[in-house]
Parts: C-alpha cells; sequence; structure tokens
C-alpha cells in the first residue's frame, strides 16, 4: 500500500469518530430538550377530585415537558375515550362486574371546551382543564369516571404513557366525602325494648357504646350511618340497615347546654336533624322518633345529637320485633 494511502486512512478513522460524535450530541440534545405533554396523573393514569352537591368546577392539568421553554403557542385537543375505562376494569377487576368503574353519566358534567392552549413563554408549564360536575343522584359506593385522551397537539410530541386520564368523581359534602373513609367517634347507649304503638322499654338497662362511625354522603345536607355499632361493607345489608340523616339549616332547635354533664341554664342552637331509611322498601329499617328528645346537629364542633328507635327484624321470645331506642353522640374528629 502507498504511503499515501495509509496517511489517509489513519486520517479519516479520527476525522469520522469525530463526526459520529457530533451526531450522536446532537441526538441527545434532541432527546434532552423533546417537547412532551401529558396528563398529571398518579398510578393507572388515575386522577381524582371531589365535587360538591349542586355543582362545582375542578380542574385537570395538562403538562408541557422538556428542558426547551415554549417559544410559541401550542394547541391541545381533548376527547372522550371508554375505551380506557373499559381496559381499566378489566385489568384491575377481570370478571367482579360489580366493582367495575362506571361512565359519570353525560348529565351529571360539563366541559365547556375541548380544546386549550398554552401561550408562548408563559410562566407556568401547564395548563388547567376545567370540569363542572354535580354528583347529585351519584351512588356513593359506585365509582365513577370521565375517561379522556389527548387527541391532537400543535408541534409537540403526546406522551405515550400518559396521553389519556380517568378522571375519577367523589362525593363531598359539609359532613362527609367518598374520597376517603369518613368516620365519627360515637358513645352513646342502647335500650332494648318492643313497640306497642310507640316504643316500649324492657326489663333491661341501657347499654353504653363506644364506636367509629362510617359516615358517608348522600345529598348536599344528607348522609347515610348505620344503627347503632353495627358495621357491613356489604350492599345487601347497607340496603336494609342504612339510615338517611339529613340536616335541615334552615330550621334549628334550642337545647340545655351541658358542662361535664350538668346543664348550666343556658341554650345553644342547633341544626334540626331527622332520620329516614335508606333504601324505602319492606325489608328496610324501621324507625321511631323519640319522644321529647329530637335529633341536632351542631355545626361549630361538628357533632351530631341523635335520638331514634330502630328494629331490622329481630324477633323476641314473643314473636314481636325487638327495638332498640338509641342515644347517639357523634363527634367528627378535627384532622377531617
Amino acid at each position: 500500500m502507498k504511503l499515501t494511502n495509509i496517511l489517509l486512512a489513519s486520517i479519516g478513522v479520527p476525522a469520522l469518530l469525530v463526526s459520529l460524535s457530533a451526531c450522536e450530541k446532537e441526538f441527545y440534545q434532541d432527546e434532552q430538550y423533546r417537547k412532551e405533554i401529558y396528563f398529571v396523573s398518579e398510578d393507572e393514569n388515575v386522577s381524582g377530585q371531589e365535587f360538591e352537591f349542586g355543582g362545582t368546577v375542578n380542574f385537570l392539568s395538562l403538562y408541557f415537558g422538556g428542558s426547551a421553554p415554549v417559544n410559541q403557542d401550542v394547541s391541545v385537543r381533548v376527547s372522550y375515550d371508554l375505551s380506557y375505562l373499559q381496559a381499566y376494569n378489566k385489568r384491575m377487576y377481570d370478571t367482579s362486574y360489580d366493582k367495575y368503574g362506571l361512565e359519570l353519566p353525560a348529565e351529571n358534567y360539563k366541559i365547556e371546551d375541548w380544546s386549550r392552549t398554552l401561550k408562548a413563554n408563559s410562566e407556568t408549564p401547564y395548563v388547567l382543564f376545567p370540569i363542572q360536575v354535580d354528583v347529585t343522584g351519584l351512588s356513593p359506593d359506585r365509582d365513577y369516571f370521565i375517561p379522556l385522551k389527548i387527541d391532537s397537539v400543535s408541534n409537540y410530541m403526546i406522551s405515550k404513557t400518559k396521553n389519556y386520564v380517568l378522571f375519577q368523581i367523589f362525593l363531598k359534602n359539609e359532613y362527609a366525602t367518598t374520597k376517603k373513609d369518613t368516620y365519627y367517634n360515637m358513645t352513646g347507649t342502647s335500650l332494648q325494648g318492643t313497640e306497642d304503638w310507640g316504643f316500649k322499654p324492657g326489663n333491661q338497662d341501657p347499654v353504653a357504646i363506644i364506636s367509629t362511625k362510617l359516615v358517608v354522603p348522600l345529598a348536599k345536607n344528607s348522609v347515610r350511618i348505620l344503627p347503632s355499632n353495627k358495621f357491613s361493607m356489604a350492599q345487601d345489608q347497607i340496603r336494609h340497615w342504612g339510615i338517611n340523616v339529613t340536616v335541615h339549616p334552615d330550621e334549628t332547635i334550642d337545647v340545655p347546654a351541658m358542662e361535664e354533664g350538668v346543664p348550666t341554664g343556658e341554650t345553644i342552637s342547633m341544626y334540626k336533624v331527622t332520620l329516614s331509611p335508606y333504601i324505602d322498601s319492606g325489608l328496610s329499617v324501621k324507625l321511631l322518633d323519640v319522644e321529647g328528645k329530637p335529633s341536632t346537629y351542631d355545626p361549630e364542633s361538628k357533632t351530631f345529637y341523635l335520638n331514634y328507635c330502630y328494629s331490622i327484624g329481630e324477633k323476641n321470645s314473643e314473636n314481636k320485633d325487638v327495638w332498640y331506642e338509641m342515644t347517639e353522640t357523634m363527634i367528627r374528629p378535627a384532622e377531617e
């Protein structure tokens, strides 16, 4: 081989290496500065928000990722896609169909604009996607979702993994939420008896009860409880035992103020409370008011004072329905 060819070959190798290194550097710069848009969400692409009865607005976040600043307007189009909810249900619950998440009915939400725009040189790398939801009429025992996807973007890439979101809807009122279990600390007494044109106490003394009470929102001023210290997550028992507790903020009752169990001679104005069966059927819990002992709610201390009689079909030796007269003080813990 001629010397000139050897020299050319030896010069060409480092030149080629320099060329490859430049291309590689450009590739990694492109990866580093790649602009992606995605829904901000948690595991399984679920993002949940609480909504109050009567209609409130909450937001999803569309995030614009990448090291380089956004130097031009970027438009995003969002659309509804049920397939993501179907895949989620199959993946999470298989054939346990009673656990499947439900589509939020169309009449329960409103999306005014399905497009959002991030302005060039925006101080924040995200835009909010507002959704108005009214949870009135929804069951507190089912999960509801709005499945959405990023349909298209201008001059931005759509994330391959966070390109959709399952927007979960939680029910909330002043007294409880479905985002997490709401428990009240309950103390009270239970007196066994029967009904004979009103509650008729038996020969036993009242029994003291200390428990935690699961409280579930039903409407703006209504929650569901189970009587006494009963607890169950089974739907048939909830329908059988459930009690609808309704607060009436427009009706107040003056009750004697107490200090360490002794009347102070003063009165406190509290909201009136009424109780009714959760489900109106022949198998539902039976309820009676306690004469002279109304049920009330103190909004300052977030405390329910319940007085009621109930029967759930239990029979005594004379084949009469067993009834229980209840006094319950339910206090919501401060951290709630």
